[in-house]
C-alpha cells in the first residue's frame, strides 16, 4: 500500500497548506516566536501528532487480541529540537533527539495484558517504526518553468 501527501507554500512565511492522499487538509505553520502566522501546527508538530494518532490506532486495533477492554486510550508526545540544527550550525542535528511517547489506557483489564501495548506499538506502529529505523528520504528538488 501506498501514502501520498503534498504541500504547496501559500504567501505567507512557513505557511504550508497540506494534503493527504486521501484529500484531508493540514495547514501547517510556524509560531509566531519563529517567524511564522501560528495558523497551524508546525511540521515537527505534525510529525508528533502522527506518532501519537498512529499508536492509539494500534491500541484500537489490537486490543481485542489481547484481551484489553479500552474505555479510553490518550498519547502524549514530547520531542526535543535543537534549533541550531535548522539555522545550519556545523555538528548540530537538525532533526528531533529525543521523543518522549506515552500512552495511556483506561481499561478494567489486568494490568500485565496493557503492558502488552508497548510490545504491540513498537513491532506494529509504521510511524514509530519509520522514527526508530531511518527510513531513506529520496528527494529531488526541481525548477518550475
Amino acid at each position: 500500500m501506498t501514502f501520498k501527501a503534498k504541500g504547496k507554500l501559500l504567501n505567507n512565511r512557513f505557511l504550508v497548506l497540506a494534503e493527504s492522499g486521501s484529500g484531508h487538509v493540514i495547514v501547517i505553520d510556524e509560531p509566531l516566536a519563529l517567524g511564522g502566522s501560528n495558523l497551524g501546527p508546525n511540521p515537527v508538530e505534525t510529525l508528533l501528532a502522527a506518532l501519537a494518532g498512529c499508536a492509539l490506532a494500534v491500541v484500537s486495533e489490537f486490543a481485542a487480541s489481547v484481551g484489553v477492554e479500552v474505555t479510553e486510550a490518550n498519547a502524549e508526545v514530547e520531542g526535543t529540537l535543537d534549533l541550531n540544527g535548522f539555522r545550519g550550525r556545523p555538528g548540530v542535528r537538525a532533526g528531533l533527539q529525543k521523543i518522549n511517547l506515552k500512552v495511556v489506557v483506561k481499561s478494567p483489564s489486568a494490568d500485565e495484558r496493557i503492558s502488552k501495548f508497548k510490545e504491540l506499538i513498537e513491532s506494529r506502529c509504521p510511524v514509530d517504526d519509520t522514527l526508530k529505523h531511518g527510513t531513506n528520504v529520496n528527494l529531488e528538488v526541481i525548477k518550475s518553468t
